[in-house]
């Protein structure tokens, strides 16, 4: 995390995560942060190995959480 105090889900579990926190996502698990009217956050996302969004198999959609 880069800036801010959420609440983030991963697979079932949710954590407060703030500044200088990293969240481990493991593959295929619904993931995402759990806002309050007017919070906001900055994270930088690393994937490993690469990630390549023009792979076919790769399907996108938005899901709600919290």
């Amino acid at each position: 995390m880069i800036e801010g105090n959420v609440d983030f889900k991963v697979g079932d579990e949710v954590k407060n995560v703030s500044k200088g926190d990293l969240v481990f996502i493991p593959q295929h698990t619904l993931h995402g942060p759990i806002l309050e009217e007017g919070q906001s956050l900055a994270a930088l996302s690393m994937f490993a190995p690469y990630f390549d969004r023009s792979k076919s198999d790769i399907v996108w959609t938005e899901t709600r959480l919290g």
